[in-house]
């Protein structure tokens, strides 16, 4: 157990040692690798665009992006796991506004509720390995307080292929004074796992543009298993200077088999640009206290390394 400490500290100093060798303001081979491999995700946007739409010429400025990134954990009363973090998003304005093509990795059940994006992908399944999604996704409508999506494609899970449906709507809306709402609903069916559905609501409160107060309740549901999932959090948003944002969360998460508290903890995130502007590092430390554990102290550290292509 200690030897997992070490060597997660280990690492940890090792990439903070490396920030003040490979930091500079001048171009290295680091940078024109990245300036190709964003350049090829653009190319390749605009190629499959222009073939589509039926254009002579690729189109300019094309929005396509990529992020490629490697999250290890460690804990004490288990395994070190490393998993990849793969998302590329083709965006083909010309061929039809609104469709786009997709490849993007599960994200980790333990982190589905660390970041809130838009873009976020859907959050590994309860009780399954995770999955790499191929597909095409609809836009049916993008503003700041709708957003509705409908993605169809191919998914790898555990080795085996098959096919995914996923579904989901956003609406954001503010209340009044500081505080708005979000509510997100989702509905993916795939051959490999079946039918699951998903309630969100967020009661937001923004303190100033550097604050954002969150209570967040979830709400799973897995038609095959009948298994459902509650998941209630606390969670304070904080942005510093230089891209650096702090996250600090308390959550609980309840299921049916049987029911009871499953999981529940503190946890603290802390994101910032480390090396390049386009290289994010992410540090969580947190403490699970596990049903499956005696509800035991398990301290856990997680790393993330993420890469982002664009221009």
């Amino acid at each position: 157990m200690a030897s997992r400490w070490i060597k997660a500290l280990f690492l940890t100093g090792t990439l903070f040692t490396s920030v003040t060798a490979l930091s500079t303001t001048e171009d290295t081979p680091l940078d024109t690798w990245h300036q190709h491999v964003s350049s090829w995700t653009q190319t390749l946007g605009s190629w499959l665009d222009a073939r589509l739409a039926g254009l002579e010429h690729p189109p300019q400025n094309n929005r396509s992006w990529m992020k490629l990134g490697i999250r290890q954990q460690y804990s004490r009363l288990s395994t070190p796991a490393t998993t990849p973090v793969i998302d590329l998003r083709l965006y083909l304005p010309h061929a039809e506004k609104r469709w786009g093509l997709v490849i993007q990795a599960e994200t980790p059940q333990e982190a589905a509720t660390l970041t809130e994006t838009e873009n976020q992908p859907p959050a590994q399944p309860a009780t399954q390995e995770r999955a790499t999604l191929i597909g095409v996704r609809f836009t049916d409508k993008a503003t700041a307080r709708l957003l509705r999506q409908v993605t169809l494609g191919g998914v790898l899970r555990d080795g085996q292929a098959g096919i995914a449906i996923q579904w989901r709507n956003r609406d954001h809306y503010p209340l009044y004074g500081r505080w708005s709402r979000k509510d997100t609903q989702s509905l993916i069916w795939e051959t490999l796992t079946g039918w699951r559905g998903s309630l969100r609501f967020d009661l937001d409160y923004t303190a100033s543009v550097r604050r954002l107060w969150r209570l967040g309740a979830d709400m799973t549901g897995y038609l095959d298993t009948e298994l459902i999932e509650l998941t209630f959090s606390n969670t304070l948003f904080a942005w510093q200077p230089q891209h650096t944002s702090i996250m600090g969360q308390l959550y609980g998460r309840w299921n049916n088999q049987p029911w009871g508290l499953h999981q529940w903890g503190p946890r603290l995130s802390w994101s910032r640009p480390l090396i390049r502007r386009w290289m994010l590092f992410t540090l969580t430390p947190e403490i699970r206290f596990n049903r499956t554990a005696g509800y035991a102290a398990n301290p856990t550290l997680t790393l993330s390394w993420t890469a982002v292509f664009n221009r």
